[in-house]
C-alpha cells in the first residue's frame, strides 16, 4: 500500500478507538459509581492546564 492509504486506514483506526473511549465514558456519567471517576478526571485536568482554571480557557472548566 502506498502511503496515503496506510495514513487513510490509521487516521481510521484511530478514530474509531476515539469514538469507543468517548461513548464509554459518555455512558459512565449516569452511573453513580463513576461519578467520582469523573470528578477526579476533570480535577487531573485542571491540575495539567492551569489556564483552564476560573473558567478562563475555551469550555470553561471551573473545578475547585
Amino acid at each position: 500500500m502506498d502511503y496515503k492509504k496506510c495514513r487513510q486506514s490509521a487516521k481510521r483506526v484511530i478514530s474509531s478507538a476515539n469514538e469507543k473511549e468517548q461513548k464509554e465514558c459518555a455512558s459512565d456519567l449516569n452511573d453513580p459509581e463513576h461519578q467520582n471517576e469523573i470528578f477526579r478526571m476533570a480535577n487531573q485536568m485542571v491540575k495539567e492546564r492551569p489556564e483552564w482554571k476560573n473558567g478562563r480557557a475555551r469550555g470553561c472548566f471551573v473545578v475547585e
